[in-house]
C-alpha cells in the first residue's frame, strides 16, 4: 500500500469537495444580488469590490454560527439571553466597521470613485446594519439547521451501534448455546465412561502393569477435565501440574520412552491458582503439533515466577506436517479465557522460529493469581 501525500493544491480541491454545496450556494447568492442591482438600479462596481464586502459578508455569517453561538447556547448559562445580545450588538459593530474598513481600503487602492466615498453616518449605519441582522438571522438558522443534522447523525450512529450489540449478543447466545449442547454430548454419560475404564484397568492389570497405569493416568485426567470444564473457577496450579505429568507419563509409554522433553517447575508456583486447563491445554498442543522424538531440540516445560510475575514458557521443535494443519484454535480459546478471566492483564504469545522452533510465552501478576 503506497502513503498518498496530499500537495497544497490538492488539499485545497478537497476542501473545495468537502464545502461545494457551500460555495455554490454564495455564488449563486452572489451573482443574483449582483445581476438584480444592475439590472434595476444600472449599478455596477469593480469585481475586487464585490469580492472583497462579500468575504466580510461570509467571514461574520460563519463566525456567528460557528462560534458565537455554540459558545453561548451550549454552555446553558443562566443569562446567556443577555450575553447574546451583547455579542450581538459587538458583532453589528465590528461587521459595520469591518465594511467601512473595506470601502477605506478600496479607496486607496483607487477601485472606488471617491465620489462614492462612504463615512460613517447615519444612514450608512443604518444600511449596514439592517443588512447585517439579515445575514446573522440566516447565520442563526444555518446553525440550528447544522444542529439538528448532527443530532441525527449522532442518534443514527447510536442506533446503529444499538443493533450490532444486539447482533452481537445474540451471536453470543447462540454460540453459549451450541457451546452448551457441545459440553452435553460430550459428557453422554460420563458414569459409564468412567466404568468402563475401572473394568478395562482391572482386566489388563494383572497382565500388563504399564497399561493398567496407563489406564489410572487417562481415567485422572479425563475426570479432572470433566470437573475442571463443570466449575470453570481457578484451580491449584499443582493439580493441573499433576495432570501435566500424567500426560506426559502416558505419552512416554505410547511411545516407548522416546519423547525429548522436560517439565521444570520451580517451588514458589506450587502454591498459585490459576483458571483450569490452560497449562494442560499448552502441553496436549506440544504433542499434537510438535517433534518431541528429536534429540536435537529437546522440549521444555518450564514453570517460574520472576518480579512478581508468574510464566509458563514451552519450547518445541514443530512437526511439519501437523503445523500445517494447525489452525490455531486451541490457543486462540487460551487468549479467550485469559482475556476474560484477567481483565487483558495476561499476556500470550507465541511464534514459530526460523529453524522451525515453536515456543509459548504466557505471563500473570502472581497477584490475580491468589
Amino acid at each position: 500500500m503506497y502513503n498518498t501525500v496530499h500537495t497544497p493544491f490538492q488539499s485545497v480541491l478537497n476542501f473545495i469537495k468537502q464545502y461545494r454545496i457551500h460555495f455554490l450556494v454564495w455564488a449563486l447568492f452572489m451573482t443574483y444580488e449582483t445581476v438584480l442591482v444592475w439590472l434595476l438600479f444600472n449599478i455596477s462596481a469593480h469585481p475586487m469590490v464585490y469580492a472583497a464586502h462579500y468575504l466580510v459578508i461570509i467571514l461574520f455569517f460563519y463566525l456567528h454560527a460557528n462560534l458565537l453561538l455554540p459558545q453561548i447556547l451550549n454552555k446553558r448559562a443562566k443569562l446567556w439571553f443577555i450575553y447574546l445580545v451583547v455579542a450581538v450588538f459587538v458583532e453589528l459593530a465590528a461587521y459595520i466597521l469591518s465594511h467601512y474598513a473595506v470601502g477605506q481600503l478600496l479607496l486607496s487602492f483607487k477601485m472606488v470613485d471617491p465620489g462614492e466615498s462612504k463615512e460613517i453616518v447615519l444612514p450608512y449605519v443604518l444600511k449596514n446594519l439592517y443588512r447585517g441582522l439579515n445575514f446573522f438571522g440566516f447565520s442563526t438558522g444555518y446553525y440550528f439547521i447544522k444542529k439538528y443534522i448532527l443530532e441525527e447523525e449522532r442518534t443514527a450512529v447510536l442506533e446503529k451501534e444499538s443493533l450490532k450489540e444486539k447482533i452481537r449478543l445474540q451471536q453470543v447466545e447462540k454460540e453459549l448455546i451450541s457451546a452448551q449442547n457441545s459440553f452435553l454430548h460430550a459428557q453422554i454419560n460420563p458414569h459409564f465412561l468412567f466404568n468402563t475404564l475401572d473394568f478395562i484397568y482391572h482386566e489388563v492389570k494383572t497382565q500388563s502393569s504399564k497399561a493398567g497405569a496407563t489406564i489410572v493416568s487417562l481415567a485422572n485426567m479425563m475426570r479432572y477435565a470433566l470437573d475442571a470444564g463443570q466449575t470453570g473457577h481457578e484451580v491449584s496450579l499443582q493439580d493441573e501440574i499433576a495432570q501435566v505429568q500424567e500426560l506426559i507419563y502416558i505419552n512416554q509409554v505410547r511411545k516407548q520412552n522416546e519423547l525429548n522433553l522436560t517439565l521444570k517447575v520451580e517451588p514458589e508456583v506450587l502454591g498459585l491458582r490459576m483458571i483450569p486447563l490452560v497449562l494442560l491445554t499448552l502441553v496436549e498442543n506440544m504433542f499434537k503439533h510438535g517433534d518431541l522424538q528429536n534429540s536435537m531440540h529437546p522440549a521444555s516445560i518450564h514453570l517460574f515466577v520472576k518480579n512478581e510475575v508468574f510464566y509458563i514458557q514451552t519450547t518445541n521443535r514443530c512437526n511439519v506436517a501437523s503445523t500445517l494443519m494447525s489452525t490455531q484454535h486451541g490457543l486462540k480459546n487460551i487468549q479467550q479465557r485469559l482475556d476474560t478471566s484477567y481483565s487483558n492483564q495476561a499476556e500470550f504469545t507465541y511464534e514459530i522460529s526460523p529453524d522451525k522452533v515453536f515456543q509459548t510465552t504466557l505471563s500473570i501478576p502472581i497477584g490475580l493469581m491468589r
